[in-house]
């Protein structure tokens, strides 16, 4: 279970957010919207203190942008995962500007991005970026974009499951997790992600 406390931000229109983060904070942000977005975030990681995001995004037929800009202090943590879902035309862009001056010494960052592409028509635009002025950090970032891994969606029919029902399996896999929080919101968010996913799906 995650227990450090949670703070559940669902994007419905566009808007700016900016947070100081002091101590510890699990943000478990949503987009689910049926609305073009254009969304930008700023958080400042004060010293000694964590920061954990974990973001989920469903576009169909929209326009979607989402601009994470990150400041940490010395012996701050910040781990910020991103999973995209693109449907029916959509255009999806996930920035994460990362920024560590030269006093912030025993930084931990982690960046990662998963985009899934549904139709021919989708596109996810994803780009982690670090700008770092020390070397006493670890620093680490992923990105992939494309469709369902053809690999595990053989494997699972070679066991006898359908299409569909394998295709659906490994959607659900990617926000799983989400049923592991410590916080009854969080278990209707993933509900909510899923039943919006198999609607599109």
């Amino acid at each position: 279970m995650v227990k450090n406390k949670i703070e559940i931000i669902n994007i419905k229109k566009n808007q700016k957010i900016n947070k100081k983060i002091v101590n510890s904070l699990n943000i478990v942000l949503t987009d689910i919207s049926s609305n073009n977005i254009d969304q930008n975030f700023n958080f400042s990681v004060t010293e000694n203190s964590v920061l954990n995001i974990h973001c989920l995004l469903v576009n169909s037929n929209k326009q979607k942008s989402h601009i994470f800009t990150i400041n940490q202090q010395k012996n701050s943590t910040v781990n910020i995962y991103v999973k995209a879902f693109g449907f029916n035309q959509s255009n999806t862009k996930v920035i994460i500007d990362s920024k560590i001056p030269k006093n912030a010494e025993n930084i931990v960052l982690n960046q990662e991005i998963n985009g899934y592409i549904f139709d021919d028509g989708s596109t996810i635009i994803a780009t982690p970026s670090m700008l770092v002025d020390n070397n006493k950090i670890v620093a680490n970032h992923s990105v992939s974009v494309g469709s369902i891994n053809p690999e595990k969606l053989f494997y699972l029919m070679s066991k006898g499951i359908d299409t569909k029902t394998a295709k659906t399996v490994l959607i659900r896999s990617e926000y799983d997790y989400y049923k592991n929080f410590d916080d009854k919101k969080c278990k209707l968010i993933y509900k909510e992600v899923d039943k919006k996913i198999m609607e599109l799906f």
